[in-house]
């Protein structure tokens, strides 16, 4: 049951043998640690491994000295799943320099670990190595469910290391293989789908995307891996922000902040305040957003982590070009730029070379800022990237266009920016168009209209549909957009003219 990750049946047939009072041996328990850390309950973990230390810790035979060590790599992968990359590489590595562990399960979960906290750190191709010696053991083992979770950890290193076409192959591959094993491996896929639907906005393909977000939403407030839970919460708010509901964007993103705030999860609340923030900036409300990256203490200056700088330098790039200060805005992209070339994150430093090529621009550096600019598209080209330019509004295309009106030979950039000048335009004609009042509702949004029309809250169709609340205000502005309505009363209206209640 344990090594197919059917935790919970695992745990309901331990529960039986306790009730029956038969004591479950230190090799039971260990197994019983792990079904609770992988379903997230990592109290109950912890008293656990406090029973099997009080069981065993008298004990001198190889075999008790072997599970005792077990326990100190159980805690690393508690660290990981709680995103504390330090910890998790300290217990991993105290593992490894122990004695040898014959269980192959062990191996690939403590390398998989290890792949995760390279990842954390930019240290990609020792992740990838990691991850290729996690997949041997996983094989050996075998362990399908472990080697969806090196699926998982192998996608969201290529999304921070910017490698969308690879993480978009991997990802869909991992997917395509998921049905042969079912147990466990709802979460799993959720995360999966949750990095494809913000591979795929980038890429442009919004209706995919949405149906990618909408499959992972139910299940991504409860995952582990932070990566994969930002990943749909910033697709599912850019999504509605490009349909132009700014309302359900910044819903989107402050239901990814609370659910970072409930889990403890940092990096997850500050990247949807920081999301929050760029919303309102591109809304127009510049004072809003300066005081809400403010009150969160992002700041590009002054003590704070490196998370904190990463997200605060391309923020206030941002907001100060808005304000008219082109010579901070390029000193915060400078230093950006620099971490990014360090930790070879080519998305990220395609972003910074972007604001660059705008601060230039502004200083009257047009030479520069061209440079800075065909730079950025050299790396847009090979990884596909899309949304990153189309996002940032008249401007950069005002650049774009400069790109391809001076007289050059052509190359992968000059291309690039003839590609995006079209998908530009192509997007301003869907708009014009408006043609979301002719969509179909999904299978989900007719559930929660159904509801709705029973007279349940949003409360009550969260808990009827095991939803978070969150979600269910999610897909009632995707509703509202395919109906043209802007509340409830008007979307129950309209739905039921359309024939769709």
């Amino acid at each position: 049951m344990q090594g197919e990750g059917r935790h919970e049946t695992f745990l309901d047939l331990l529960a039986q043998l306790e009730s029956r009072s038969v004591e479950p041996d230190c090799a039971l328990m260990l197994q019983a640690v792990w079904a609770l850390v992988f379903l997230r309950r990592y109290a109950e973990a912890a008293a656990w491994l406090a029973r099997i230390e009080r069981a065993c810790g008298k004990g001198k035979s190889a075999g008790v000295r072997l599970i005792l060590h077990t326990t100190v790599l159980q805690r690393g992968v508690i660290a990981g799943l709680r995103d504390d990359e330090a910890d998790a590489e300290v217990f991993v590595r105290q593992w490894l320099a122990g004695p040898p562990d014959p269980d192959p399960f062990h191996y690939g979960a403590a390398q998989t670990v290890l792949a995760y906290a390279h990842k954390c750190n930019g240290r990609f191709a020792e992740a990838t190595q990691s991850l290729r010696e996690a997949q041997v053991k996983f094989e050996e083992a075998p362990s399908p469910y472990g080697l969806m979770w090196v699926r998982v950890i192998s996608a969201a290193s290529l999304l921070k290391a910017g490698r969308h076409r690879d993480a978009l192959a991997d990802s869909a591959s991992a997917l395509s293989g998921a049905p042969a094993f079912t147990p466990g491996a709802a979460g799993l896929a959720a995360m999966l789908r949750a990095i494809r639907a913000l591979l795929l906005y980038e890429r442009n393909q919004c209706t995919d995307a949405m149906v990618e977000v909408e499959a992972a939403l139910p299940l991504l407030p409860h995952q582990g891996i932070v990566d994969a839970m930002i990943a749909g919460y910033v697709a599912a708010s850019r999504l509605q922000a490009a349909r132009g509901d700014i309302s359900g964007a910044l819903d989107a993103a402050a239901e990814g902040e609370r659910v970072g705030l409930a889990r403890g999860f940092v990096r997850l609340q500050l990247t949807m305040v920081a999301e929050r923030a760029l919303l309102l900036l591109r809304a127009g409300d510049v004072e809003a957003a300066r005081r809400m990256a403010s009150d969160h203490g992002l700041l590009p200056q002054g003590p704070q982590t490196n998370l904190h700088r990463d997200k605060a330098e391309r923020l206030w790039a941002r907001l100060d070009l808005a304000q008219g200060r082109p010579d901070l805005a390029l000193q915060w992209a400078d230093s950006g730029i620099a971490r990014a070339r360090r930790s070879h994150q080519q998305h990220k430093l395609a972003e910074l070379l972007m604001l660059r090529s705008l601060a230039l621009a502004r200083t009257g550096d047009t030479e520069g800022g061209h440079d800075a600019l065909m730079e950025s598209l050299r790396i847009a080209a090979s990884n596909g990237y899309v949304r990153l330019y189309l996002d940032e509004g008249v401007e950069l295309e005002g650049l774009l266009r400069r790109v391809v009106d001076k007289p050059q030979s052509p190359t992968p950039a000059f291309s690039y920016a003839r590609t995006l000048l079209l998908a530009a335009g192509a997007a301003s004609a869907r708009q014009d168009a408006a043609p979301a009042d002719q969509e179909r509702p999904t299978e989900r949004e007719l559930q929660i209209l159904c509801l709705l029309a029973d007279g349940l809250s949003n409360g009550e169709v969260a808990g009827r549909l095991v939803l978070t609340e969150g979600t269910v205000k999610w897909h009632l502005h995707n509703v509202y957009a395919k109906l043209g309505v802007k509340n409830r009363t008007g979307a129950l209206r309209e739905a039921r003219t359309r024939a769709w209640l």
